[in-house]
């Protein structure tokens, strides 16, 4: 499965950069625990595969006191397959902490058809300009072959937002989350920013509502008859609230 070529990048700024990982452990600011994730065949390889900048891409960059965006590298990492579930999320988020540049970080098993993109938005490090500290983490649900083919056709480099590098991560960063809702709203739709970030606090609303229901399921077996009631009151008033907001979300969805 060819996910770098779902970014259909222009051939300027396909690259193969391999990524040691003796290098990774010896950067600043990473700690024991982390260097540890590196440890092992579990990571097979780590290869930056693009990098859209003005140089290669003709797309302005953002430089201020606080935030960086000179760069976007796109970064795959393999993984073995029986550490893959383990591996993928911290994997990434270690790299997003390392790498200087905002990335695209593409983790994949190399066992069957899977894969995860995240990205990172990030900001200079008062204390050293030379680190960044991560402000939002977000990776994607699951890519399989079956990935719809919408999907593709909008994390295509050519429909990202070229105004300037910033515009362009958040463009994808757009994309990711809009991915991530197909689970609710049932279908895949690139919306404007401000109404993606309302439907993912919706949803992370939902998942705390459903968290509280299944904690209050553990009361209900050890619970009196009047206890009962009273929490089998609370689950429903839960679900309710849940429907509720799954409907915005449908209605969202639609618009």
């Amino acid at each position: 499965m060819d996910v770098i070529a779902w970014f259909a990048l222009p051939s300027a700024c396909r690259v193969d950069v391999p990524m040691k990982k003796i290098s990774l452990k010896q950067l600043e600011g990473i700690t024991g625990s982390e260097a540890k994730l590196l440890d092992g065949t579990a990571v097979q390889s780590i290869r930056i595969v693009g990098v859209v900048s003005k140089a290669q891409a003709n797309v302005e960059p953002v430089q201020t006191d606080d935030r960086s965006f000179v760069e976007i590298d796109f970064i795959q990492v393999l993984l073995d397959g029986p550490g893959y579930a383990k591996l993928y999320r911290p994997i990434a988020g270690l790299l997003h902490k390392l790498i200087p540049h905002h990335s695209v970080v593409i983790t994949q098993s190399n066992e069957e058809p899977l894969a995860h993109l995240s990205l990172a938005t990030k900001l200079i490090n008062r204390n050293d300009k030379r680190l960044r500290v991560v402000q939002e983490h977000v990776v994607s649900d699951a890519m399989t072959a079956s990935v719809p083919e919408a999907v593709r056709q909008a994390l295509a480099f050519s429909k990202a937002d070229k105004t300037n590098l910033e515009h362009c991560y958040r463009y994808y960063l757009n994309v990711l989350q809009s991915y991530n809702l197909v689970a609710l709203t049932e279908q895949f739709k690139v919306r404007p920013y401000v109404q993606t970030q309302a439907m993912i606090l919706a949803r992370e609303e939902i998942q705390q509502y459903e968290s509280q229901i299944n904690q209050l399921k553990k009361e209900l077996k050890q619970a009196q008859m009047r206890e009962k009631v009273q929490l089998n009151t609370e689950i429903h008033a839960l679900r309710q609230r849940i429907n509720t907001l799954k409907d915005q979300l449908y209605e969202n969805g639609e618009n």
